[in-house]
């Protein structure tokens, strides 16, 4: 039972259980969620797991876009893991808070990460492409994109949840 002034739970609004991969040096479209409606006062959760193949000295980066905008703002899997040719597996979780004000746009995105079993708080980042919109998020994109094509980026099991 919620008491007064207790947030509101986190309800899913989006699930995609389709493995997603990418070979790209630049940013490709992995997993995406459209015709959402969610509010500017609302907290927005994208969780699910990721993989790294062996096949080259490489990391891997993943990223959101949020209507159209690409925040990349970057989970790098060195920092998490490392850039050694080997097969890698994790958990990422990014975090956009309530966007009314456009104050606080710069570095409103807080991405997580752990890979196998070893966890990284990687805290809240600024991005260089784009502002988090202020407006109904109606598009969120997933994006990955891998140091070498040698190296395969996944990601399965993504989840969109809403708070508010």
């Amino acid at each position: 039972m919620l008491g007064i002034g207790a947030p509101a739970p986190f309800s899913q609004e989006g699930a995609d259980d389709t493995e997603r991969t990418t070979t790209s040096g630049t940013f490709a479209t992995l997993s995406t969620f459209s015709s959402m409606r969610i509010q500017n006062t609302a907290t927005i959760r994208v969780v699910g797991n990721w993989r790294k193949t062996s096949g080259a000295a490489a990391i891997g980066d993943l990223a959101l876009s949020l209507n159209g905008v690409s925040l990349e703002t970057t989970i790098n899997i060195a920092t998490i893991a490392s850039s050694t040719n080997q097969a890698e597996t994790g958990t990422f979780e990014f975090v956009v808070p309530p966007r009314t004000s456009s104050t606080y746009q710069n570095g409103g995105l807080m991405r997580r990460s752990s890979n196998n079993g070893s966890s990284s708080l990687n805290g809240i980042a600024g991005h260089s492409s784009g502002n988090i919109p202020t407006a109904t998020i109606t598009d969120i994109i997933v994006q990955g994109k891998t140091g070498n094509a040698a190296v395969t980026i996944a990601i399965q099991n993504v989840r969109v949840f809403v708070e508010g």
